[in-house]
């Protein structure tokens, strides 16, 4: 009887504990249906968002605005060019001429020109210029060739122009005939009058055609009775010559580069050369080459020789910076003043640019005349209605003045005005 009773009690327990992990079972399989009904609800949830955003969303706002084609939408946009414009490189050389290896600089020219139609220039810059020079301080850049040679030149002049010099050239004194003279003998008109220097004839008035030797002459020519920067008119006339005979034939560009280019120490190759020569030659021809002379101040009394000191003029770094700008130039219609002191007394130039007012003149360059003059004279270059009209209204401005005209041609400045004693600006004149 107690087996029966301890048999009953163990077949009880065992069916609780199975009934009761029927239901933990049970229970487990529950939750897991409430989490997977759970993570369905959230992934749907999820999904309608996404459709809403990617799909719906679009759909209101393209509502809002006005429907377009996309044909239309295109041709509206304005078409995009995936090549990049072409840029015309623009070649600035500076030529330095020198009397002796390690002197100093006899002559500095800069001269410019790009491969398009845009402006080309060339500059003459006065060796007696006071600059900072790099490594030295302020002296003449003549010295600076003395100090480090034309790449030191170089690197004054950009700083005092703040423009870019892509190449240097150096041509001794003695080669330069070759180089001018490359093409063949050049025209060039003296004027009506001879030039006279050391008591003779160096020059017959009129037309010339002058050989190598003497182009050089005529290049590095200096007249007693001249101001010390007039003898830049004649390298302008030599340079207009050189390029035209270049123009007229390009094959003359090799020939020219042939000859005088074993004559040059330059940092540029062949093919930079031909094309800043072909450059200025068409320019040339074109009406689109500007000469001109930087604008100075003298600083200081002429030395022997007819040497001086100069300071650049108000804005003449713009001036030179705007002619190295790129595109076709630009005739503003201002006459171009240049001023000669002939009383030897300070403040003349800003006295007379002080008279000019408007916005019609601007002085460009300033200088001392060859001796004291008792009346004031303007000068004309071009005995044209235009050039005599631009003269009056300069005399009509200084209130004195004798109109003359000049038979050297000039295209660097329009008048030049060489101030008398007769002049009221000056605080010497009496009443």
């Amino acid at each position: 009887m107690t087996q029966d009773v301890e048999g009953t009690g163990d077949a009880q327990s065992t069916g609780e504990l199975r009934a009761a992990l029927g239901r933990r079972q049970a229970r487990l399989a529950a939750e897991r249906r409430r989490r997977r009904a759970t993570s369905f609800a959230v992934l749907s949830a999820l999904l309608l968002v996404g459709v809403f955003g990617v799909v719906v969303l679009p759909l209101l706002l393209q509502a809002e605005r006005p429907l377009t084609s996309p044909t239309a939408a295109a041709s509206d946009a304005p078409p995009e060019d995936p090549t990049p414009a072409p840029t015309v490189p623009r070649r600035t050389l500076l030529l330095v001429r020198s009397g002796e290896p390690g002197g100093p600089a006899t002559g500095l020219t800069l001269l410019s020109a790009a491969g398009d139609d845009s402006q080309a220039v060339v500059v003459f810059v006065p060796t007696g210029l006071l600059v900072d020079i790099p490594g030295v301080g302020l002296d003449r850049l003549a010295q600076a060739h003395r100090y480090g040679g034309q790449e030191l030149v170089a690197r004054a002049v950009e700083q005092a122009l703040g423009i870019d010099i892509t190449h240097t050239a150096g041509i001794a004194d003695p080669e330069l005939g070759a180089l001018l003279g490359a093409t063949g003998p050049l025209t060039v008109d003296i004027g009506s009058e001879p030039l006279v220097g050391a008591g003779e004839v160096a020059f017959e008035a009129g037309e010339q055609e002058l050989d190598a030797a003497r182009l050089a002459q005529y290049w590095t020519f200096s007249a007693p009775d001249e101001a010390p920067l007039d003898g830049f008119a004649r390298q302008q006339e030599v340079l207009e010559a050189l390029f035209r005979r270049v123009a007229d034939d390009s094959s003359r560009v090799d020939r020219l580069l042939g000859i005088g280019g074993p004559l040059l120490d330059t940092d540029a190759g062949q093919e930079d050369l031909r094309a800043l020569v072909g450059g200025l030659a068409d320019a040339q021809e074109d009406q689109r080459l500007a000469l001109r002379l930087l604008p100075v101040e003298p600083v200081g009394p002429i030395g022997a020789g007819g040497e001086g000191s100069y300071r650049l003029a108000n804005d003449a770094g713009d001036e030179v910076a705007a002619l190295l700008a790129l595109g076709p130039p630009v005739d503003d219609g201002v006459t171009r003043v240049q001023v000669l002191d002939g009383v030897g007394e300070p403040g003349v130039s800003q006295a007379v640019e002080q008279s000019l007012s408007g916005d019609g003149f601007r002085v460009v360059l300033t200088d001392n005349a060859p001796g004291e003059v008792p009346e004031t004279e303007i000068v004309i270059y071009d005995d044209s209605e235009d050039a005599r009209a631009r003269a009056e209204e300069v005399r009509d401005q200084l209130g004195v003045g004798t109109i003359t005209t000049s038979s050297r041609p000039q295209t660097a400045i329009d008048v030049t005005v060489v101030v008398g004693a007769d002049f009221p600006g000056l605080s010497t004149t009496e009443p």
